[in-house]
């Protein structure tokens, strides 16, 4: 048995993984001659056995299509010198991150794939089983290795991964920071405000000038806008607090603007009142010297899509 496994069940099987150790990078590729077939069963300690059916596989042509209702068969045309798998099991091969990106931009929409990004290089990892939807975990990738993964697939690669990669970030710790970095970043057409993604968990440096208005040398910043040297600081712990963590923010924030840094906090209620949320906005964008254009009549309706896409579910939980 040879599988060579993509789209949404290798990004199931990418999320179930805690780390990468035992599992390498490697040039095999399906062969022509390769026709998907599974065993009678899988171990019960292996992932796959988890997998909901048809299971996505990759193939190369039309030719070496399964026939079993088990596969659901996705022809790829692959590069010749681009590593696309990871050596999973005995026999078995996951399409790496950067393919994984690739392959869904077919099938979701730009918000879905851009939000994947944002897991993929991000430190976190959607986890249904996880009381608040998703745990810690090592990037799995970074934009610039999806940047080159593109290049090396040259012209086999949809037209949506390379618009949806030019707004991902590396670095956001959960994906609500994903969803403000969205909702304040993508351009007015997609629902967004258009004020530029930021930058996630940046480490802002503070000068020594500063060293007696503050407690730190440096800062990491949940959002920043380098350029206008602008933060804001998302405060997901504002209904199960103690003291001394609202001390803490507090002291944050108070520091980096005295440091010169323009800081706004943002709370888990102001970015569900749509309200509360637009007013933050337009206090970031004077904060960066900016105005927010009205470019579109239907804005309102969509940032309220937007909005709906990025507090959904993702297609592969």
């Amino acid at each position: 048995m040879v599988l060579f496994i993509g789209h949404s069940s290798a990004i199931r099987l990418l999320r179930s993984l805690e780390d990468f150790e035992g599992i390498r990078a490697t040039r095999a590729m399906p062969s022509p001659k390769d026709v998907p077939a599974l065993p009678k069963s899988f171990g019960e300690s292996s992932p796959l056995a988890a997998l909901p059916r048809p299971l996505e596989v990759v193939v190369l042509s039309g030719k070496t299509r399964s026939q079993s209702k088990q596969f659901h068969n996705n022809i790829w045309k692959l590069p010749d010198r681009a590593p696309c798998f990871l050596s999973f099991e005995s026999g078995v091969y996951l399409s790496n991150p950067e393919f994984c990106f690739v392959q869904l931009a077919r099938s979701c929409s730009i918000i879905d794939l851009i939000k994947l990004g944002f897991e993929l290089c991000g430190t976190y990892r959607i986890d249904p089983a996880s009381p608040i939807g998703f745990r810690p975990a090592q990037p799995l990738s970074s934009t610039e290795a999806i940047d080159r993964f593109i290049g090396k697939m040259h012209g086999k690669v949809p037209q949506k991964a390379k618009a949806a990669v030019r707004y991902v970030r590396d670095g956001s710790a959960s994906p609500m920071e994903t969803c403000l970095a969205l909702l304040l970043g993508l351009p007015a057409r997609y629902g967004g405000y258009g004020l530029g993604v930021p930058e996630m968990n940046a480490k802002v440096p503070i000068h020594a000038k500063y060293g007696k208005r503050t407690t730190y040398r440096e800062y990491h910043c949940d959002l920043y806008w380098s350029e206008q040297n602008v933060a804001i600081e998302y405060n997901s712990r504002e209904f199960h607090v103690n003291e001394l963590a609202v001390e803490r923010d507090a002291s944050r924030i108070n520091n980096l603007k005295a440091a010169g840094v323009e800081t706004l906090a943002v709370t888990r209620a102001h970015v569900a009142d749509h309200g509360k949320f637009d007013a933050i906005a337009h206090s970031a964008a004077s904060l960066m010297g900016k105005r927010i254009r009205i470019a579109y009549a239907d804005i309102d309706e969509r940032r309220m899509s937007l909005r709906k896409q990025l507090f959904s579910r993702d297609p592969w939980c």
